[in-house]
């Protein structure tokens, strides 16, 4: 407990260590966030946990402190309040920070005219697969053809038969533990914005 109050809590962060030199330095020196912090009594935790397995270390959990607790709970409190005197934009990581789909089409549109074909349809390819799936980054990268399946869907599709791009996961940011996900992507009306058709071309390239 006492280390993480006088050791981390207030550490400055290391962005600010690299701080430009025309920046002024009156400026308040920004901290760590909660992820730092809660990566610190991850730390600690295992620390603890192989000591305590040695006969090492006869105090509790250091997770289950309600003084650590409450000292990381604090943590967002306090970035809040530095966010708020610095000015930082209100809009970040809300619904309006992202791009529309007039934004979205001017991109696309730019990659199908690439002077460099490949890196075009590759990155037309990760950017509509991203959008259409709601991909992390992480997700897209680790992507193999095994991992793509197709299958038509019973009364779906009006003037033709409906066949999804569907993508199965068993790993990722927030799936640790092998767990199934599938996620879809189904054909645009727009050939241009079509991430299936994306794929096609880009894999054809390949060939």
């Amino acid at each position: 407990m006492a280390f993480l109050a006088t050791e981390v809590i207030n550490r400055q962060s290391r962005g600010q260590k690299r701080k430009r030199a025309e920046e002024s330095d009156d400026d308040e020196p920004k901290t760590i966030g909660k992820s730092s912090a809660i990566g610190y009594v991850t730390a600690l935790t295992a620390l603890w946990s192989v000591q305590a397995s040695n006969g090492k270390n006869p105090y509790p959990n250091p997770r289950a402190d309600p003084a650590v607790r409450a000292l990381v709970r604090g943590v967002p409190r306090r970035e809040n309040e530095r966010r708020y005197k610095e000015f930082h934009d209100r809009g970040e990581g809300t619904l309006i920070d992202g791009y529309s789909l007039t934004q979205l089409a001017s991109a696309v549109r730019h990659l199908w005219q690439s002077g460099d074909p490949e890196l075009g349809l590759r990155t037309l390819t990760d950017l509509l697969l991203a959008n259409a799936m709601l991909l992390r980054c992480g997700n897209r990268v680790d992507i193999e053809l095994p991992d793509l399946i197709s299958l038509q869907l019973d009364g779906e599709g009006i003037a033709s038969p409906c066949w999804p791009l569907v993508l199965v996961m068993r790993t990722g940011k927030t799936n640790q533990s092998g767990k199934v996900e599938q996620v879809a992507a189904f054909r645009h009306r727009d050939p241009l914005m079509c991430p299936q058709g994306a794929l096609a071309w880009y894999l054809f390239w390949r060939l």
